[in-house]
């Protein structure tokens, strides 16, 4: 009986085995636009700054992306929320962004939510 549930267990490798070896990936996943070196920072006189890099992988250039960011507050609530936009990056390349945080909450972290581009 074990070596019957064996071979039922293996056969579905063995049929793949016969059937041509490997199984590739169906598509490769397109890159992706996206930010990297994302932070939040709060100064010692209070002022507040989002800032890192959009990530442009595509062959194409964006001519606009807005970021979409969560700001949360020291429990890591949702409190606020916030966009900044990114103009004319190159194909391939990356563009460094700064923004202050304009919110009345007691922010305390910030997420990226999503990068639109138009």
């Amino acid at each position: 009986m074990k070596a019957i549930l064996f071979i039922l267990a293996l056969a579905p490798l063995l049929l793949l085995t016969a059937c041509g070896g490997r199984q590739e990936a169906a598509e490769a996943t397109p890159a992706q636009v996206r930010v990297e070196d994302f932070h939040y920072t709060k100064l010692p006189g209070g002022a507040r700054f989002v800032s890192g890099r959009l990530h442009n992988p595509t062959a194409e250039p964006i001519r606009n992306a807005l970021i979409q960011i969560s700001l949360f507050d020291a429990h890591n609530r949702f409190v606020s929320s916030m966009s900044v936009t990114v103009q004319d990056v190159p194909p391939g390349r990356d563009k460094p962004f700064r923004q202050p945080v304009d919110a009345d909450e007691a922010v305390q972290a910030a997420r990226v939510r999503g990068v639109l581009l138009m």
